[in-house]
């Protein structure tokens, strides 16, 4: 598989595997709000999905994926997309595209570089799934950007989740 340099990729590493408990973190959302993963933690699974870059063709594919399966998913999971983007791109984003999950910005790489999927230009686009105790129960290291509303419900039944 051809890989653009600059983009990360999955580097599984200590806490951020299948069976670890999920590194903790706090991000503003597109509104400038921020969120921890330790306050949503307790209220069921979540999906961690990284994308590189907002505002880009298959970026907006995996969300509109996402999107579009959301009336099976909210009933499932709470889905956070994680990018570089800033709160500015993140806002018109989710506005163009009526995106329903919550968008997190993660301009200084620290959640990227927590969870293995650094890249100095952008983020690899990977998903994780934790469930209600933040343990990693899957992890979706090969997306496909249009189908990936169906490969997250999928972990989330081989998860048992």
């Amino acid at each position: 598989m051809f890989k653009f340099p600059g983009l990360g990729g999955y580097h599984p590493q200590p806490g951020a595997r299948v069976g670890d408990v999920a590194p903790d973190f706090t991000l503003p959302d597109a509104a400038g709000n921020p969120v921890s993963l330790k306050d949503l933690l307790g209220r069921g699974p979540l999906v961690l999905a990284f994308f590189p870059r907002a505002n880009t063709p298959v970026c907006t594919a995996q969300m509109c994926s996402l999107r579009d399966a959301e009336a099976q998913l909210a009933r499932r999971a709470r889905v956070l997309g994680i990018s570089y983007s800033d709160q500015a791109s993140m806002r018109r984003f989710s506005e163009k595209l009526h995106l329903p999950m919550t968008l997190l910005c993660d301009t200084e790489k620290r959640v990227a570089r927590l969870y293995g999927v650094y890249g100095f230009l952008a983020p690899a686009r990977v998903s994780f799934i934790l469930d209600g105790q933040g343990v990693i129960r899957a992890v979706i290291d090969r997306v496909t950007a249009s189908s990936h509303a169906a490969q997250v419900l999928k972990a989330l039944d081989d998860a048992g989740l």
